[in-house]
């Protein structure tokens, strides 16, 4: 398998903020997996939760114990319906996919992390709709890994529908999937009484980013008014400003903030984007 070093975030022994409630999605009778012993993980439950103010969503997995290196997991997804049969690892093998959230650690910042769809996966491309895009936690104390993303890097469209499993081992090697049958399903999207747009489709540019201390947002139209949100991957707000009306560049210092993935929310009139940001 092929492995390049990224800018991986990995947090342990955190709480997760109560902002947003799990859903169980599945459940998996511990002790299945192909190989037993204590270099595979053994997946029991997998989780979800969204959030709408930063237009977010986790997935968490809960296994019989935690590796902090020479871990996978993937997060295998039916987007409304368009998946396929593809081959793959898992004996969940009748489950249609068309993406495919990958990450399979070696140690540190090392391994491959991602978005993918089947094709991508099948021709081991574990990164071709987006790499970086993707934020880990692990909680040791209760055998969770958590991973955090914006729904928009899974699928860019108003709804996020799907089936949805997860598969676990090894940094090389698929040992069991969540569940060994079945699937569970998701159907999110944010709130219908603001328009989610894009930075871009906005008129706005965020950089450097990654950043190391200060974050710039221009507009390229000083526009009304806009009311900026920053929330750490646990969704908590680490920042709030305003963009005065006519008022074309705004600077934000994150030297204070922790290392990772945030997301800036924006909102002006009745149009909001979220973007995610990088404190390197």
């Amino acid at each position: 398998m092929k492995k390049f070093l990224l800018l991986l975030t990995i947090y342990t022994a955190f709480t997760i903020a109560a902002f947003a409630q799990w859903g169980t999605l599945a459940t998996d009778p511990s002790g299945d997996g192909k190989t037993s012993g204590p270099t595979y993980l053994d997946g029991t439950k997998l989780e979800y939760r969204y959030d709408n103010t930063s237009d977010s969503i986790w997935f968490k997995v809960t296994v019989t114990s935690i590796l902090n290196a020479n871990y996978g997991i993937n997060i295998i997804m039916d987007v409304n319906g368009g998946g396929t049969t593809a081959a793959w690892f898992g004996s969940n093998t009748s489950f249609k996919y068309n993406r495919v959230i990958t990450v399979w650690v070696t140690s540190g910042s090392s391994g491959v992390i991602g978005i993918t769809d089947a094709a991508g996966f099948a021709a081991m491309n574990y990164t071709k709709l987006g790499a970086n895009n993707i934020s880990i936690k692990i909680d040791a104390a209760n055998k969770e890994y958590i991973l955090g993303m914006k729904r928009t890097a899974i699928y860019n469209s108003t709804t996020l529908k799907a089936n949805v499993i997860a598969g676990v081992g090894s940094n090389q090697y698929w040992n069991d999937d969540v569940p060994n049958t079945g699937s569970g399903n998701i159907n999110v999207s944010p709130a219908v009484s603001v328009q989610h747009i894009t930075a871009e489709r906005a008129g706005y540019r965020i950089f450097p980013n990654p950043s190391t201390g200060i974050l710039n947002i221009e507009r390229l139209q000083a526009q009304k008014e806009a009311e900026m949100h920053i929330y750490n991957i646990s969704g908590q707000e680490v920042y709030h400003g305003i963009i005065q009306g006519g008022v074309s560049m705004h600077t934000v210092d994150i030297t204070g903030f922790s290392r990772g993935v945030h997301f800036l929310r924006v909102k002006a009139d009745n149009t909001v984007f979220v973007e995610t940001i990088i404190h390197k």
